[in-house]
């Protein structure tokens, strides 16, 4: 298994931290973001897909670590692939064979992702359950879910269906690799976002 950690974005909500540094880098309590979540994912290859303009700063903070940094050409918002382009690309550029596990750089966690497992046939979209469905109206990707399985995935809707949300972390089986090149390639809605890609992908194998 190969970790990707997808910070592509230019973090134009968080203007004007982000003029000059990327949501992944910055400070929270005593830590980067990324570092937050580095500690957290279980041991195995770590690749951060970024854009031009950060690139830079990724390698000068990887230096010394065992950790590669991918770059899209981007240098503006209106130039970046997305999330579903970053890590095709990164699939692509690497030539990986191998299961992901796909994790958001802006996400900060408490727990460690040790015990995720998967296998060839399984797509996994890590939840977490926020109790209450007024907190999800219009941010969070929301799951409808029955026996364990995602039956329904919707991208912040104003009715939730649930109160589970998605953590931004996921694991792709090598066999979703070019279910993610024909969605790109498509003409399909909402290439910036993991979710919209899965419930593609769902309604494609029902």
């Amino acid at each position: 298994m190969i970790t990707v950690i997808l910070a592509g974005g230019f973090g134009t909500r968080l203007a004007p931290l982000t003029k000059h540094h990327a949501k992944a880098l910055l400070p929270v309590a005593d830590k980067l973001i990324i570092d937050w979540i580095i500690e957290k994912i279980p041991p195995s290859k770590i690749l951060i897909s970024t854009n031009g303009k950060f690139a830079p700063d990724f390698a000068k903070w990887a230096k010394n670590k065992p950790i590669e940094i991918i770059s899209e050409k981007a240098t503006k918002d209106e130039e970046k692939l997305g999330a579903v382009g970053g890590i095709l690309y990164v699939i692509q550029n690497k030539k990986i064979a191998e299961p992901i596990l796909l994790v958001n750089g802006d996400n900060i966690f408490d727990f460690s992702l040790e015990d995720i497992t998967g296998t060839e046939e399984d797509i996994i979209n890590l939840l977490y359950d926020v109790k209450d469905k007024e907190k999800i109206k219009g941010k969070y990707g929301n799951a409808r879910v029955e026996k364990g399985f995602i039956t329904e995935f919707l991208e912040k809707p104003q009715n939730p269906v649930s109160s589970f949300v998605s953590a931004g972390i996921y694991y792709l089986p090598v066999w979703a690799f070019s279910s993610i090149k024909e969605f790109y390639e498509g003409d399909y809605d909402d290439k910036d976002n993991i979710g919209s890609l899965l419930k593609w992908i769902g309604k494609k194998k029902n």
